[in-house]
């Protein structure tokens, strides 16, 4: 039987040891990316589009990330996102997709994230 007392402490030694894993493991968590998105992507878009970091991190710095939770294995998943194509995108978005179904955003079945304000 759990005691009231080391049942609360299991829960917050479980959340703290959830936060922990992210936190520590990784640069910035979840929140940050989401928050960059949404605060820096629409100032982005006032800039020339060739070569904006915001390009970069979403073509490169979410993927990695993504990966590196190990939640998405890159042997089995194709993790894209993209701000745009010579110009920038209105709606940015985050593919994931399941190599054995499609590794393209024009054809099958796949997860996409699409960010807008």
């Amino acid at each position: 039987m759990i005691v009231k007392n080391n049942y609360n402490e299991c829960l917050t030694n479980l959340a703290c040891s959830i936060r922990k894993y992210f936190d520590l493991e990784y640069k910035h968590n979840t929140i940050d990316y989401i928050d960059k998105i949404l605060n820096e992507y629409i100032e982005a878009k006032k800039a020339p589009f060739t070569g904006h970091p915001m390009g970069s991190f979403f073509r490169n710095d979410i993927p990695s990330f993504i990966y590196k939770t190990g939640i998405v294995d890159s042997k089995t998943h194709l993790i894209t996102g993209s701000v745009g194509k010579g110009n920038w995108a209105m709606v940015p978005w985050i593919c994931i997709f399941d190599r054995q179904i499609t590794t393209s955003a024009t054809k099958g079945v796949y997860i996409v994230y699409l960010l807008s304000k």
